[in-house]
């Protein structure tokens, strides 16, 4: 009888959409608990097969029992093939890493994006990857660099690869933000119903007989969590002692010790039935620092609520990258790092900038790592041998004195004035030596001189196994044939031209054009907000400096800024407007469509919701060069008390501002 109601339905289901069932592609699962007997009358009524545990639906398991490994084995083996597809003695490492970074990661993302894969098939792949990076063939080979330091990013001395787990949390956060934000989708109704009817995802309990993939996206809160941080409208979502919501993205959370029970939501921190912090509350309630920063929080003005963005990307939305990065991020704060970052950072980065082959890139890279095979490191891998030079039989191969203090080396490098004047100054590691060259030379030299040590190490190499390989005072000669080489091969026509100085354009003869910028005074703990509008000819209509409480944030400033430039012009009745400002991200916000989830979105809404109001408002971006009126205006604000207005004239200091938009 169910049976026959299902069918029923289906045909029903087959006559309004004119879409009908195929029965090719149409299968049944049974549980354990039905009866062989049951099973064949329901299959032969409905003339569908039934599916075993583990088979696919759409690549990805139709069921996860306890043993999660074996539904996701087809992964590894998909991985497998395909790096065996390749010989693996043709790639350089820098084919390498395209082969690893293009392909082989990108293997296991659609399931990530639906599932928690288990932590020892996440080592199993990583395994797989550590081999083929360091391998050659099936021989076992040394793994210089820990896979925790390759999946850093280049800046920081990585190799960029993605760490699986991390990534696998990432994707699945992506879930979480959709079931948040996106509650128009059928997604979010179905899990909704069934999951959290009467809240939302970041509050739903883990029930004990969820299926795996909801217990999988629901692990990934904790992403969201650490990265979002809630935008106050009306207050009432916030918890004030356990949401992120201050606008300090390393210090979102309140720290300061709980007072009171009757204090428990942002809304509480309100004068009654405002929208306007009570300062004597705030005092009484946080460490002074803290009460202070929550009195720059702009609360505006309305029937906006409280909305989760993610601060970390332009326009508040969750990106996978950025919380990626984020991830990573966070495992590197946790290592010890070397004294001058910053000085390491401009090394990394300039090592993938140098102009040469990528192989020579590469070679750079593992000698800054020290993560050659010198002796001296072989020895310290417990490799038994004699770690003295083979060159000048003297002292411990180092890479230092490999590539530059052998006797041999210096031969080369001595016969270039750049490079020996490099030996009056002390060097610890070929790190300290590349960072020398870094600072004190052209890209050609930077380039000869990762050619040259290149050369020394391949003809080291060469004599090592008894190879031919060229004279030790032909080395410099044949480096710079290779990078004039490169760099012809690599050279760029380009004629760009004059570059076009962004000048102010008058708008059409139906419309006024209103300019705006914001200045930033935080030594005095304000900020100015500039606003002109003028017609078609150019002439000031109208002018607008006010000074404000300072923002928490420059764009914020200057969304203000564009909110008063809409508001100025309702008030002195000009109804057909362009709008023009130099921020970008905020003629971008204003620009889109649907909710703005950045920091400053409450504004960036109202004041959409305002132009839409007039008859005509139009936004656009223009350079600073054509947006110098407003911005001295804004500058001006500084010697005002509140808010000063021109109507039809400027202040005689800024006639000469205003003459150069037109000359």
């Amino acid at each position: 009888e169910e049976c026959e109601k299902i069918q029923d339905i289906l045909a029903c289901y087959e006559r309004a959409s004119g879409q009908a069932i195929n029965k090719d592609k149409t299968t049944l699962f049974f549980s354990k608990n039905t009866d062989a007997q049951m099973q064949e009358a329901i299959k032969s009524s409905l003339d569908v097969p039934a599916i075993q545990h583990y088979e696919k639906y759409l690549g990805l398991p139709s069921f996860v029992g306890r043993a999660k490994k074996a539904c996701f084995t087809q992964i590894k083996e998909r991985i497998w093939a395909r790096m065996q597809g390749w010989k693996e003695k043709l790639l350089s490492q820098a084919g390498k890493e395209v082969m690893i970074k293009a392909v082989v990661q990108s293997i296991p993302t659609y399931s990530m994006s639906v599932f928690k894969l288990p932590v020892s098939l996440c080592k199993d792949i990583e395994a797989m990857i550590r081999k083929f990076w360091w391998g050659h063939g099936d021989s076992k080979k040394i793994h210089w660099v820990n896979w925790s330091s390759l999946c850093s990013s280049k800046s920081v001395g990585g190799m960029g690869f993605r760490d699986i787990q991390k990534f696998n949390n990432a994707l699945l956060a992506k879930q979480v933000w959709r079931l948040f934000h996106n509650k128009d989708t059928l997604l979010y109704r179905v899990f909704s119903a069934k999951y959290f009817p009467h809240g939302n995802i970041l509050d739903a309990p883990v029930h004990p007989n969820c299926s795996f993939a909801w217990r999988s996206i629901l692990q990934a809160r904790e992403v969201i969590n650490r990265g979002a941080i809630w935008r106050v409208g009306n207050g009432l979502s916030i918890d004030i002692w356990n949401h992120r919501w201050l606008p300090e993205q390393g210090q979102s959370k309140v720290v300061s010790p709980r007072q009171g029970a009757e204090i428990s939501r942002v809304h509480d921190l309100f004068y009654p039935d405002t929208r306007v912090w009570d300062p004597g509350l705030l005092e009484r309630c946080f460490l002074p620092w803290e009460a202070e920063m929550i009195k720059r929080i702009y609360v505006h003005d309305g029937d906006g609520e409280d909305v989760l963005v993610w601060p970390l990307t332009p326009d508040g939305n969750y990106t996978v990258r950025s919380a990626y990065r984020m991830l990573a991020a966070e495992g590197i704060s946790q290592n010890p790092s070397s004294s001058s970052p910053s000085d390491a950072e401009r090394v990394w980065k300039g090592i993938w900038k140098i102009k040469t082959p990528n192989k020579i890139r590469h070679f750079i890279w593992r000698a800054a790592k020290d993560s050659l095979p010198t002796k001296q490191n072989l020895k310290v891998r417990h490799i038994p041998l004699d770690d003295t030079c083979a060159m000048c039989d003297d002292h411990p191969e180092s890479l230092l004195h490999c590539l530059w203090l052998c006797p041999h080396a210096q031969s080369v490098w001595r016969s270039e004035i750049t490079f020996a004047n490099l030996y009056t100054r002390k060097h610890r590691s070929f790190f300290d030596l590349l960072d020398d060259v870094m600072q004190n030379s052209s890209d050609y030299r930077v380039a000869l001189f990762s050619t040259i040590a290149w050369s020394l190490w391949q003809r080291r190499n060469r004599l090592r196994e008894n190879q031919g390989t060229w004279p030790l005072h032909e080395v410099g000669e044949r480096a710079k044939a290779m990078v004039v080489e490169f760099l012809e091969a690599n050279k760029h026509i380009s004629n760009p031209g004059p570059r076009l100085i962004a000048r102010w354009s008058p708008p059409p003869e139906s419309c006024y054009k209103i300019n705006f910028d914001a200045a930033l005074f935080d030594h005095l703990g304000s900020a100015g907000i500039g606003v002109v509008v003028r017609d078609h000819r150019g002439e000031v209509m109208a002018a607008l400096s006010q000074k404000i409480a300072l923002p928490q944030s420059v764009a914020l400033a200057e969304a203000r800024a564009a909110h008063r430039a809409i508001t100025f012009a309702q008030e002195m009745s000009f109804f057909h407007i362009q709008v023009e400002g130099d921020c970008l991200g905020v003629i971008r916000a204003l620009q889109s469509q649907g909710q703005c989830k950045t920091l400053y979105g409450h504004v960036i809404d109202d004041a959409r919701r305002l132009g839409y109001a007039l008859h005509s408002c139009q936004f656009f971006h223009v350079g600073r060069g054509g947006n110098k009126l407003a911005h001295e205006l804004a500058r001006r604000a500084v010697l005002s008390a509140d808010t000063d207005v021109w109507v039809e004239d400027l202040p005689d200091d800024l006639d000469a501002v205003f003459r150069s938009d037109f000359y």
